[in-house]
């Protein structure tokens, strides 16, 4: 490592943890997953039918191209074929192949897990969040924003006033 790189102190913490053997790493992501499942599995109900490790291994071996140095991760970055090549902004994900359903599952059950492990989110609240509704006592923000008795789709029209 050269000097101009690292101070004293940062230089003597990473000696002293190369000669107690080095950093130790964490498990295999798959294997925390599989971990994961036979904590909560029994516990949230919709892991039984979705378990995290089915999520991680559906979300590494669909996406993980695009994070790493590979051919199909470079294909995003170029439009045309050879000998007529156009390097420029990556090819957006479409809904089809992006992230976007699962990552919003995915944080739903961290929620979950969250509020059961936690107190906090409310756990009713984690539950109406992901139906996509307001937790009862909450307010409705679509509500209050348009009146008491209109929603934001019946808005009255100049007319009727």
């Amino acid at each position: 490592m050269p000097d101009r790189l690292l101070d004293e102190p940062s230089r003597e913490r990473l000696e002293q943890i190369a000669s107690a053997g080095g950093p130790k790493g964490m498990p295999p992501l798959i294997d925390r997953a599989v971990e994961a499942d036979d904590v909560w599995m029994g516990e949230i109900s919709s892991l039984r039918e979705q378990p995290l490790a089915n999520v991680y291994a559906a979300l590494y071996s669909s996406l993980s191209m695009t994070a790493h140095a590979s051919v199909s991760a470079v294909g995003r970055f170029v439009v045309g074929g050879p000998p007529q090549l156009l390097v420029g902004y990556a090819q957006p994900l479409g809904d089809r192949s992006g992230p976007y359903d699962i990552a919003a599952s995915l944080t739903a059950v961290v929620l979950v897990i969250a509020s059961k492990r936690l107190g906090w989110p409310p756990h009713d609240e984690v539950y109406a969040a992901a139906m996509g509704q307001p937790a009862i006592g909450s307010v409705d923000f679509q509500r209050a924003m348009h009146g008491p008795h209109e929603s934001a789709t019946s808005r009255r029209s100049p007319e009727a006033e």
